[in-house]
């Protein structure tokens, strides 16, 4: 037979059994909802088809089944058989070998369906997890745009990095939360040790043309608008009337070390938790890479517009340089 044939439809009344001689034959059912086609198993050559028929008499076809190569058959008519002595002893090792293929494909049945429930399962826990995560992320958004206007005023009385900082912190503490509550390892959402040396380089690596762009940039600006160099690209001076300036050590201690909390909050915290929990496609990653940072992004208007789109481009960055370069969905799920 040739590739694709159906030699076997669900419903039929056909009685007959089918060895495979040569090739190998696919086991299909069908939902009766929507007419899709499911695969059950395969077969090879040296196994049997049609067994329960047989066995259980009027009983019609339970599956359908087709070639998935050029494919031999042998079909054996065993209501021929019956009752005629000169068959007796074929047809009692036809009913041996039947009761062997019939417990091993029960074998394989239970394997494929306590696969297909894990399946289900996972599938399910994602998108608890799904809905948790956004319940969770949708209530911080909604807290701080309310809180915008006061946030505004706190920037201009206290300073946009002390507001900042604050932010940071609080946004962390809530997605740790929400990343220990998840029911999956830390290391679903890039949290872990392994290969770290490995990391560290690539990271340093990446580092350079991100920093050489931004020099250019810097120098291009300058070049166009020499007027505004001490406007905006200047310097806090270190010293001031003749004292160390310990405010500006203090801020740059601060981000120095919450550099990683903002990487924390963006790539751990809603990239990595989109790209696992969103279903799967060709487009998820870029969908969790754009929107991770778009979200980061929006958390900075309290300082002004301009700042917070310019936090979107290095964010777009990173994450296309984790997103892409380290497969997310080949992590450990929940156990």
């Amino acid at each position: 037979m040739t590739k694709r044939h159906f030699f076997i439809r669900e419903g039929d009344a056909d009685k007959a059994l089918y060895l495979i001689e040569q090739g190998r034959v696919e086991i299909v059912k069908k939902n009766p909802d929507t007419g899709e086609l499911y695969t059950i198993m395969q077969l090879g050559a040296g196994e049997c088809i049609g067994e329960t028929s047989v066995l259980e008499g009027d009983v019609r076809r339970t599956a359908s089944v087709r070639t998935v190569e050029k494919t031999v058959l042998i079909k054996i008519q065993m209501d021929r058989m019956t009752g005629r002595t000169e068959f007796d002893s074929i047809y009692i090792k036809l009913l041996s070998n039947m009761a062997r293929a019939l417990s091993g494909k029960l074998s394989t049945a239970n394997h494929v369906t306590i696969s297909a429930m894990q399946r289900e399962l996972e599938t399910s826990k994602a998108r608890i997890g799904m809905g948790l995560f956004t319940v969770n992320l949708l209530f911080m958004l909604g807290i701080y745009t309310l809180a915008l206007q006061s946030l505004n005023a706190m920037v201009i009385a206290f300073g946009s990095n002390l507001i900042s900082l604050a932010i940071l912190a609080l946004m962390a503490s809530v997605i740790f939360v929400m990343i220990r509550k998840s029911g999956y390892p830390l290391q679903t959402f890039g949290l872990t040790l392994e290969r770290w040396r490995k990391v560290v380089w690539d990271a340093f690596l990446m580092t350079i043309p991100l920093l050489a762009g931004i020099a250019l940039l810097k120098a291009f600006v300058l070049y166009t608008h020499p007027e505004i160099d001490d406007q905006v690209f200047g310097i806090v001076s270190l010293f001031e009337g003749g004292s160390v300036n310990v405010t500006f050590y203090l801020y740059g201690l601060a981000y120095a070390l919450f550099c990683p909390v903002q990487e924390f909050i963006s790539r751990s915290g809603i990239q990595s938790a989109l790209q696992n929990f969103l279903p799967a496609s060709r487009s998820r990653v870029w969908i969790a890479i754009v929107l991770s940072n778009l979200m980061f992004s929006a958390a900075h208007s309290h300082v002004n517009l301009t700042f917070a789109l310019l936090t979107l481009f290095p964010g777009l960055y990173w994450g296309g340089c984790t997103g892409v370069s380290i497969p997310f969905w080949e992590l450990p799920s929940r156990i």
